[in-house]
């Protein structure tokens, strides 16, 4: 069931809304962010848009309890929100609501990949990046050579309104040195998992997990 959670909810219906989250914990301990259409089952999905089971804007906090969660999932998300601010909102919010070993794990669009294909003129990295990832957008037909390819990777706007364009670029050095900031340890890249990942972000992204 949908739980629509509202920034200007009155003390009250926060409490009533926090009591059916506990309740949902109480079965769940994954929490995916940010996943758009991608629906993770045995997680708790939290988004600004359906299909999240809570309708939430985190660049405020994360509506959960501290030590609440195992594992954060988030991938193509933290690209969408405004650096530093809000970014450093969501490593410390997922830190704090992460149990004691529990994991973050954060994928995006790998920018340090598309810089080195640029430079190095590798155009099969940049053609294949084209067709997995923009074939089906009205973009494709404006994409005539690599530094558009590139530009959409660091600049992506969606023609839905709904989703904020990139606003940042990442790549692995970056986000290890915002996992250390926020207090993670352990920190490496992640394996790959179509169970829980959206199969077609598995080119030309990197993932990173890092234990709290």
């Amino acid at each position: 069931k949908e739980i629509n959670i509202y920034l200007q909810c009155n003390e009250q219906k926060k409490y009533a809304i926090k009591k059916r989250i506990k309740s949902q914990l109480s079965k769940k301990d994954k929490v995916q962010i940010g996943g758009g259409t991608h629906y993770v089952d045995g997680f708790i999905n939290i988004d600004i848009t359906s299909p999240a089971d809570i309708i939430y804007d985190v660049r405020k906090n994360i509506p959960l309890h501290s030590s609440s969660v195992q594992v954060v999932f988030s991938e193509h998300f933290l690209e969408h929100i405004d650096f530093p601010h809000s970014v450093s909102v969501f490593f410390k919010e997922a830190h704090r609501i992460l149990k004691s070993g529990g994991s973050l794990i954060v994928g995006v669009p790998d920018s340090g990949m598309a810089i080195k294909a640029y430079a190095e003129n590798n155009t099969f990295f940049l053609n294949k990046l084209k067709k997995e990832w923009y074939k089906k957008r009205k973009i494709y037909k404006n994409i005539n050579c690599a530094l558009d390819a590139f530009n959409l990777v660091i600049r992506d706007e969606d023609a839905d309104l709904k989703y904020n364009p990139h606003y940042w670029g990442y790549d692995k050095k970056g986000l290890t040195k915002l996992y250390k900031k926020f207090g993670f340890r352990k920190i490496k890249e992640w394996k790959f998992d179509k169970k829980i990942a959206n199969a077609k972000r598995e080119f030309g992204s990197i993932y990173m997990e890092g234990f709290k």
